[in-house]
């Protein structure tokens, strides 16, 4: 190839890796079919129905319309647990899983870490919560 055909194609922004070409190529027809109308951009932010879902799966999650700085929620554990009396903190449920054999099933529940850096265990969405649609992932760390 000669030096004008290589100076043209480096203008022009081909890609001479055919990887970062395909690359190229697929974000210029998502742009052009975003503005035709074709196709729609997707939303980083869903509903709660989703966001149980993805607590389900593991995932931490929050509102963007949250006030609260870096307020998240987590699920306990996806199923229901056996736990031995002495890992009880609470006298009463550690009293309740020696009387009940040495353990004591703790279902699942959701988790609330708020803004004065506490774990709220048993966390109850509000009506609002439950019909926003400003939730979201958040990496885990």
């Amino acid at each position: 190839m000669d030096s004008n055909a290589h100076t043209y194609r480096l203008l022009k922004g081909i890609d001479f890796n055919p990887l970062i070409a395909k690359d190229k190529a697929l974000d210029t027809a998502v742009q052009y079919g975003l503005k035709q109308g074709w196709i729609k951009e997707v939303s980083p932010y869903f509903s709660f129905s989703k966001a149980l879902e993805l607590l389900k799966q593991g995932e931490k999650i929050t509102r963007k319309g949250w006030n609260g700085a870096d307020q998240w929620l987590a699920i306990s554990c996806p199923e229901p647990k056996e736990v031995a009396a002495d890992n009880f903190w609470s006298p009463h449920n550690a009293d309740f899983a020696r009387k009940n054999g040495g353990t004591a099933t703790v279902a699942p529940c959701i988790t609330l870490k708020n803004a004065q850096n506490q774990i709220i265990m048993g966390w109850i969405p509000s009506a609002g919560d439950l019909f926003a649609e400003d939730w979201m992932v958040l990496p885990n760390d």
